[in-house]
């Protein structure tokens, strides 16, 4: 789903909840006297102040009929509240995207694994030794960068080794205890960022911008088995690095796993990219090697 679909359903489902609520209001009309009569006096003075009359006072008669809904408990059946209250379902704040369409938009698609716990973590597929290094990288992953979300020191993890050494397990950790503290998160294989950022370079109408905004908005992304994707000219690196440096600007999150270990990911990203995937300043970078798992940076 992107955003423009995102946008639409927000509305269709307010305008639908509006619809509901003047529908319950024409037929509380019908049950209630009061509310009835309160209706017509304050339905006159809109008619009295339309045509000039002094005598029609339509704030006191509004007054009074919302008392009387007040008093019949039904305030919020007829003006019910937004499911977004800071934009009120529009969609927009002050002109930017609200976090309500990127949690809808993301949600639908955007997620492509299946979520685990820290507590799922199974050691008894580990040798002992493997286990001890294991327990203890989750740990640290688990302390300094999930419980601290999103105040971290850091910003980007990436995590190297070979295929089957628990690496897009512990982004699916990580990303699991993220949405737990109510913010958003990207989690797809580099294979469909490079799908969405190839619509983004050949699309030219209002749909564009859904492509690769979930990718610059959310909380949290997660792109997994990074070097595995097609080299496109002019779009895998380009994209690539233009979310990178984006989100980096924003002192947003980013979770990266690959199969490649440095020098490899030097030679197919080059050093744009490569540096801020291993930047000590700026990036948590780890190396699981089979079942000894190393901290190389």
């Amino acid at each position: 789903m992107n955003y423009n679909q995102a946008i639409n359903l927000i509305r269709q489902r307010r305008q639908a909840q509006l619809v509901r609520a003047e529908n319950a209001y024409m037929k509380a009309l019908d049950e209630y006297p009061a509310l009835k009569d309160a209706d017509r006096r304050y339905r006159e003075a809109v008619l009295h102040q339309l045509h000039g009359d002094s005598h029609g006072d339509v704030k006191k008669a509004e007054r009074q009929l919302s008392g009387v809904i007040a008093s019949l408990g039904l305030k919020e059946v007829f003006a019910p509240p937004p499911h977004c209250k800071k934009c009120g379902d529009s969609g927009y704040v002050n002109g930017k995207i609200c976090d309500c369409v990127l949690s809808m938009a993301t949600a639908k698609d955007m997620i492509a694994f299946k979520l685990h716990d820290f507590d799922d973590i199974d050691y008894g597929l580990f040798t002992p030794d493997a286990a001890r290094q294991f327990r203890k990288t989750a740990e640290n992953y688990r302390i300094i960068f999930c419980d601290k979300f999103p105040d971290t020191k850091k910003r980007i993890f990436t995590l190297m080794g070979k295929s089957g050494t628990g690496k897009t397990f512990l982004a699916s950790c990580a990303a699991s205890a993220v949405l737990k503290k109510g913010c958003s998160v990207v989690f797809v294989t580099a294979f469909r960022f490079v799908s969405d950022a190839c619509r983004y370079h050949t699309t030219f109408d209002d749909t564009r911008d859904g492509f690769l905004r979930p990718y610059l908005d959310c909380d949290l992304m997660i792109i997994d088995d990074l070097g595995t994707e097609a080299v496109y000219k002019n779009i895998t690196l380009e994209y690539l690095y233009l979310v990178i440096n984006e989100r980096q600007l924003e002192g947003k999150h980013s979770i990266f796993t690959t199969n490649l270990h440095v020098d490899a990911l030097r030679a197919r990203y080059g050093e744009r990219i490569s540096s801020r995937l291993m930047d000590k300043k700026t990036c948590y970078a780890t190396e699981f090697d089979g079942g000894d798992i190393r901290s190389v940076m």
